[in-house]
């Protein structure tokens, strides 16, 4: 089996900082989860864009727009437009209305990311407390996660994740999309 030969160079979870890290819940403290490191000229897995335009299936088989704040969610790989058409973002939600419509408890489950379908954001910078909610992962053209890029100023933008808040994000969409769970 090649899993554990694969694995074996990141040694994440023998990685005692990152794992007292998050049993310390330090994902809630936006100077872990975020970085301000050097500028990259490219989309990066787990950039979240101030503005983007997503396409859902309503329960009606009608097609939902969502407009807002997104996170790149595909592998930065995935997002070259010579590579491929499409990669994954899913949008970016105020906390606040789901505290009100689910109640303290749920938010506070939230806050500890303990929904396997969403991804806590603390607030960062004028940016409230947010989510990114997996469910509604949509396909968004490379060429157009480029323009958007490009349109929020690169980095300057777009909020990024630091390595310990990337760790995160992969773990969270392993287990959100491989396993499921609670809501």
């Amino acid at each position: 089996m090649e899993l554990p030969n694969i694995f074996t160079p990141i040694r994440l979870f023998s990685h005692p900082e990152f794992l007292q890290g998050l049993r310390d819940l330090a994902f809630q403290d936006p100077n872990w989860l975020y970085t301000n490191g050097l500028p990259d000229e490219e989309p990066l897995q787990g950039d979240i864009f101030p503005k983007a335009q997503l396409y859902f299936t309503g329960p009606d088989g009608k097609p939902v727009e969502y407009l807002g704040p997104a996170m790149l969610i595909a592998n930065s790989c995935d997002a070259v437009p010579a590579q491929d058409p499409v990669a994954a973002m899913a949008p970016v939600v105020a906390l606040e209305p789901f505290e009100h419509e689910r109640g303290a408890g749920d938010a506070e489950t939230l806050r500890k990311n303990r929904f396997a379908a969403r991804m806590y954001l603390p607030a960062h910078g004028r940016t409230p407390e947010r989510y990114v909610d997996f469910r509604y992962t949509a396909a968004v053209s490379t060429t157009r996660i480029r323009e958007m890029f490009k349109a929020a100023g690169g980095r300057g933008g777009i909020i990024r994740l630091s390595e310990s808040g990337w760790y995160l994000l992969t773990g969270k969409l392993a287990y959100s999309f491989a396993r499921g769970g609670r809501s």
